[in-house]
């Protein structure tokens, strides 16, 4: 069994050190990929679609860091992921969230879902 899923993670972690939107699109994602982020209602679709995605993920951050405790293939790949960042005016944070996987016959992503608590990135107060 391909290892479609850790494939995706080293590929996301070479993404957030290089910050390469293109190679990381290019490489990752099937041209119908559909992403999804169901606690802000966001949808987007194709290559124009997850370039947007991923360039609003690098805007979000001065940098990002993620490891991922637990990668796991089948009908649809796992990843539990803790990301440590700076967002982009100077606050440190750390997330948890999963992120669910569907890959095509040529071990593109098709559907990416991601799941974490939107709760770290609001301003805090004075």
């Amino acid at each position: 069994m391909a290892d479609h899923a850790q494939d995706f993670a080293d590929r996301l972690t070479t993404f957030e050190q290089d910050r390469d939107v293109e190679a990381f699109v290019s490489a990752a994602f099937s041209p119908d990929i559909v992403l999804l982020r169901p606690e802000t209602g966001q949808e987007l679709e194709g290559h124009d679609g997850a370039r947007t995605f991923w360039s609003e993920y690098l805007t979000t951050f001065e940098h990002v860091r993620s490891t991922f405790s637990r990668v796991l293939d089948g009908e649809v790949g796992v990843l539990e992921w803790t990301s440590e960042a700076r967002l982009a005016g100077g606050r440190d944070i750390t997330y948890r969230g999963a992120s669910l996987l569907d890959v095509d016959g040529e071990g593109l992503v098709r559907r990416f879902a991601t799941y974490y608590d939107t709760r770290l990135f609001q301003p805090t107060s004075a």
